[in-house]
């Protein structure tokens, strides 16, 4: 029952244009028990730390945006790289692409992934759901700002693995 609930939600969200070959599709790639989780809160709330030890746990893949902007295959990342490059704005639709870019791939589609920090406005939300993200869980970090601002405070970063502590 679980299998034909998510097909249908997949069908509603990316509406394809012929839905019986979808639906075979579906079915063949067998990813509808892997984990698809958004981890979102403030700056130094801890969403790496959570996310490395969550990955670890399930085996799946962790995924920030920083990651897959190192992606010199990826056209996507290449019109953000330069794009940056040029401190001009970064459409929500480029982001979308990109993230469905790393999404798409085989360890995705097999282990699940769990994406860090995105999105972080409501236009970047539905740009991902527009372009058929749909992730099953989203877990959102809260913390009084007094402690996020005595974490900022006491936050190192290591030299040698650019690991970052509190």
């Amino acid at each position: 029952f679980q299998s034909l609930q998510r097909m249908m939600q997949c069908l509603l969200v990316d509406r394809p244009q012929d839905p019986i070959q979808y639906m075979i599709d579906h079915f063949k790639s067998e990813n509808d028990e892997v984990p698809r989780i958004f981890l979102l809160g403030p700056p130094v709330s801890g969403k790496h730390s959570i996310a490395k030890m969550l990955c670890d746990q399930i085996t799946t893949n962790l995924l920030t945006l920083d990651d897959m902007l190192t992606d010199v295959k990826s056209k996507s990342a290449e019109e953000i790289r330069i794009l940056k490059g040029k401190s001009q704005d970064i459409p929500n639709t480029l982001w979308a692409k990109l993230i469905l870019e790393r999404l798409s791939k085989t360890d995705c589609i097999k282990r699940g992934w769990v994406l860090v920090g995105y999105p972080q406005t409501r236009e970047q939300a539905r740009a991902i759901q527009e372009i058929g993200i749909a992730p099953e869980h989203v877990v959102v970090l809260d913390a009084p700002d007094t402690v996020l601002i005595e974490r900022n405070l006491g936050k190192r970063i290591d030299p040698n693995t650019n690991e970052i502590y509190h």
